[in-house]
């Protein structure tokens, strides 16, 4: 079993990847708990995990079971919300946001 550190590591690699290589990107997309167990991450029997794929038509959101009621968390996660909403509402390509500034940075390099 792979300690915090390592796990972290091993998530942030599958999504980097999954921003380079579009034939990984599509597995993540069917079967993620594959590529997660092929990645040291084995997470518990039952568990169910669903990749969405944002387009320029069709945003997905998550509403967390928990907020914690801290509002700075609150105000951050309504402004991600918000940002992939704008995208489709105004039809434009507004800012990237500092983590997908960041994937690119790694991806490139």
């Amino acid at each position: 079993m792979l300690g915090y550190a390592e796990a972290k590591t091993q998530f942030k690699d599958i999504f980097t990847f999954a921003l380079a290589d579009e034939d990984f990107r599509k597995r993540l997309l069917e079967d993620p708990l594959t590529v997660f167990r092929e990645h040291g991450l084995d997470l518990p029997e039952g568990t169910t995990m669903k990749f969405f794929e944002n387009t320029d038509e069709t945003v997905h959101f998550v509403i967390p079971s928990h907020i914690p009621e801290n509002e700075s968390y609150s105000d951050c996660w309504i402004n991600e919300m918000f940002e992939d909403f704008s995208r489709v509402l105004f039809k434009e390509t507004s800012p990237r946001r500092y983590w997908e500034e960041a994937m690119l940075e790694t991806v490139e390099s």
